[in-house]
């Protein structure tokens, strides 16, 4: 029986993917050179064109070549999706900055307080009762949900606020527990899978959460496990009745997500966002899903980035 050196194999997979970037970036380069010398009607048009169309060839052959193979290495590995995003996001993986990069884009957008403002006025608030808990079943480093904290403490609203943080994998480098007066952030010590939100709770005593945030995380890696309907149930779960979960939702032409794709591999820089939104990723089984619209009311607030 054929044996996987799985961690082997992932990394070769993440070889291929950044292989088939980096062959991206030279296709529109030659690309656009042809036009360049084309509209510059240059002296020895016809064999610089001639070089560029082969090397736009060669390129695309080597990307096609990496797509079959990371295809097919995927399959091998569709029972170790955990490690999978463990090293993709690891200090060795393509991801290691993705959440540095996109929280230093967002803060400098002032996304957090835009999007508490939005919140509050679609009237989608928790009710004000004697304590408000927020939940982070995939919350990385946690600066978001502990950005929200500080949104929200700012109402006077809400006289108890309590945040419990969890994750696959919980980097080193996450934000520390904080208590004050009205304010208990606390990150739980033991990794965890999103799918126990509810056990994560009650083992930090708590019974569900008011507000449950989901920024490209649990749902957006769901969805390549086809277990969306597994990981709406775990929420639902652990939700308290007029509970909301709020997933990032922005809309963005292709064109801009894949120029900042390639910017973010190749000088961790980025003007808008590499991905799409959670929204849209989930989108295709949100739709005729009946689970969906018997639990929840699905409501998209803000426009652009928020």
């Amino acid at each position: 029986m054929k044996s996987i050196n799985t961690d082997e194999n992932i990394k070769s997979h993440f070889r291929k993917e950044n292989r088939s970037i980096h062959c991206l970036i030279g296709i529109v380069v030659a690309f656009y050179s042809i036009i360049l010398v084309a509209i510059g009607e240059l002296v020895g048009f016809m064999p610089v064109a001639a070089i560029l169309l082969v090397t736009c060839f060669i390129l695309i052959s080597i990307m096609v070549i990496d797509v079959i193979k990371g295809r097919k290495i995927q399959k091998e590995l569709k029972n170790h999706r955990e490690r999978e995003i463990q090293l993709r996001y690891g200090p060795e993986g393509p991801l290691f900055l993705w959440s540095d990069v996109t929280y230093q884009f967002n803060h400098r957008n002032e996304y957090i307080p835009t999007l508490w403002e939005l919140v509050k006025q679609s009237g989608m608030m928790p009710p004000a009762e004697e304590k408000l808990v927020i939940a982070g079943p995939s919350a990385s480093k946690g600066r978001y949900e502990r950005d929200l904290c500080y949104s929200i403490l700012h109402d006077n609203r809400y006289n108890n606020i309590v945040c419990l943080l969890s994750d696959l994998y919980p980097p080193n480098d996450r934000v520390q527990d904080i208590q004050k007066d009205q304010l208990n952030l606390t990150y739980h010590n033991q990794p965890v899978n999103a799918l126990h939100l509810k056990n994560t709770l009650r083992l930090n005593g708590l019974q569900e959460a008011h507000i449950i945030w989901d920024f490209k995380g649990f749902l957006w890696n769901s969805v390549k496990e086809q277990k969306l309907a597994e990981a709406f149930q775990s929420l639902t779960d652990s939700l308290a009745h007029e509970g909301i979960i709020v997933l990032d939702a922005y809309k963005q032409k292709p064109v801009f997500t894949y120029f900042n794709l390639m910017t973010f591999h190749v000088f961790n820089k980025i003007s808008r966002y590499p991905e799409e939104s959670t929204y849209l990723k989930i989108q295709p089984w949100l739709d005729p899903n009946p689970f969906i619209q018997d639990q929840f009311n699905v409501s998209l607030i803000g426009e652009g980035k928020y």
